[in-house]
């Protein structure tokens, strides 16, 4: 875990609501992000927001620090799925396999807050929405087969294409828009591990 120099300041993955709590791991806050995510944030110096209060992606929710079984100011992070924790991308690059020991490696994002399940697109000319309906607008087009990280998905409009049909829709972070689950290379129409919007 790398350590921190200043005030770090925690902001949320997903919004949800927030729990405080103070144990072992120290002064930290478990979000409830919905569809069975949890993300877990320890070892706070300070809370900035309430328990039980509901909070948005990117809303600041406390400061790093070394509260509770810690060597020093550091970031722990983890992200849960059905209570399963699950390995964190940033920038598309993991930590995994976590190290045993402190300085061992770092990740930096330069994306805000990141997050999102990598899937690959496929088919060519690929609109990608502001929202999950036809009729919203274009904010982009995928030229071929692509990287993309989901941040969630919604249902909406039916589409029919490539002798599919489906109503559930991804949201892209990186695109800032949504997608038909068609063009997502997974043969599930919802995206399993993907939370709803």
């Amino acid at each position: 875990m790398p350590s921190v120099l200043g005030p770090a300041r925690w902001q949320v993955w997903m919004p949800g609501l927030a729990e405080i709590r103070a144990l072992s791991a120290g002064n930290y806050i478990v979000i409830d992000n919905g569809g069975g995510w949890e993300t877990y944030y320890f070892h706070l110096a300070a809370y900035s927001v309430a328990n039980g209060q509901a909070v948005q992606q990117g809303q600041q929710i406390g400061t790093t620090g070394s509260t509770g079984n810690s060597s020093g100011a550091n970031i722990h992070y983890e992200q849960l799925y059905n209570g399963v924790g699950q390995t964190i991308v940033i920038n598309g690059v993991s930590l995994a396999p976590y190290p045993g020991s402190y300085n061992q490696k770092y990740l930096t994002s330069d994306n805000g807050c990141g997050g999102g399940t990598a899937f690959w697109t496929w088919g060519s000319g690929v609109r990608v929405r502001s929202d999950a309906y036809l009729s919203s607008p274009t904010v982009t087009t995928l030229a071929g087969p692509t990287l993309v990280y989901v941040l969630c998905q919604k249902q909406g409009d039916w589409v029919n294409a490539e002798g599919y049909s489906n109503n559930w829709w991804s949201k892209l972070r990186d695109q800032r828009g949504f997608i038909t689950n068609i063009y997502i290379d997974h043969p599930a129409s919802q995206l399993p591990g993907v939370p709803i919007c």
